[in-house]
């Protein structure tokens, strides 16, 4: 992964790849490290007890920084998307509505976008 952010006034995550590959996320997500809940989407900016909150733009970039992505999965019933990367890192994306997009794979000038209910287009 070459990039990591998130914008603020959209609510929308951004996995960055080289080669013009992008995931673009309005849903909820969470990283798996060895098929174990390491972070989620919805821990961003909080305290839990820590001195500062989490910042989840430095720490997932931090996490997934120079690990190449292995494949793309998506679960056809659901419409959940999974990023799989080297050394056991998965990012799990959930299909969270039934009418609007969760997700956005952007290839170069192609797209598929993650639809409400689980579809694609």
């Amino acid at each position: 992964m070459t990039d990591f952010y998130f914008f603020r006034e959209s609510g929308v995550w951004h996995f960055v790849f080289a080669n013009n590959l992008r995931v673009q996320v309005e849903s909820f997500w969470r990283l798996l490290e060895k098929r174990r809940i390491k972070r989620t989407s919805k821990d961003n900016q909080q305290i839990y007890g820590l001195k500062t909150p989490i910042d989840l733009e430095t720490e997932i970039k931090a996490t997934l920084q120079n690990k190449d992505l292995t494949r793309i999965e998506r679960n056809l019933e659901t419409g959940d998307l999974y990023l799989l990367f080297e050394n056991c890192l998965t990012v799990e994306i959930f299909t969270d509505s039934s009418g609007y997009e969760c997700w956005e794979i952007i290839n170069g000038e192609n797209s598929i976008y993650g639809l409400g209910q689980g579809e694609k287009a």
